[in-house]
């Protein structure tokens, strides 16, 4: 909850610390669903705290080790959020194979479970990708079947995010 409560007040190292000694305390307990999805929503944290900081290879890391987690707990959610988190990353980190790999991945599994937002924020970042390495045509036809299959309702929608990926994706 520290860790949570300083992420949220924008001390970011700070949270990574008070996070970091909650990951270490769920490695000695018993491994359970709960346990699991407790870790996956801590990595998130953990990655977006490191993600600020800069600290990108440890923020990989977590985005990894969370989709890990996700695989594990068979859940499509999780594993398409954590895989979108993944490829910015990577984005991030100029790693653009990586990026565009794990961004289709992530954007296939938003699809595949119906969720427009999370499809949109993850084809906004194989859309920079394509863009970045200079495939243009490629980056806005990956881009605006996400937009276009947003409902009206969601399109404002943070989703947990710093940003609204319909806009995000446009920005592109």
């Amino acid at each position: 909850k520290a860790g949570q409560r300083a992420f949220a007040r924008y001390a970011n190292r700070e949270a990574v610390t008070f996070l970091e000694q909650a990951r270490v305390a769920l490695g000695h307990l018993p491994e359970t669903a709960e346990i699991r999805e407790q870790a996956f929503e801590l990595r998130l944290t953990l990655r977006r705290a490191l993600n600020v900081l800069t600290e990108f290879p440890a923020s990989l890391r977590h985005a990894q080790e969370a989709r890990k987690l996700a695989e594990q707990l068979g859940d499509p959610q999780k594993l398409a959020q954590a895989l979108a988190f993944e490829a910015n990353t990577l984005y991030t980190m100029d790693d653009f194979d990586g990026s565009l790999r794990v961004g289709r991945r992530a954007t296939e599994e938003a699809r595949r479970i119906g969720d427009a937002l999370l499809g949109a924020y993850a084809a906004a970042t194989v859309g920079r990708a394509l863009a970045v390495v200079g495939r243009y045509a490629d980056a806005v036809s990956e881009l605006i079947p996400p937009i276009v299959a947003l409902p009206k309702a969601r399109a404002q929608d943070r989703a947990g995010l710093p940003f609204v990926p319909s806009v995000f994706a446009r920005c592109q």
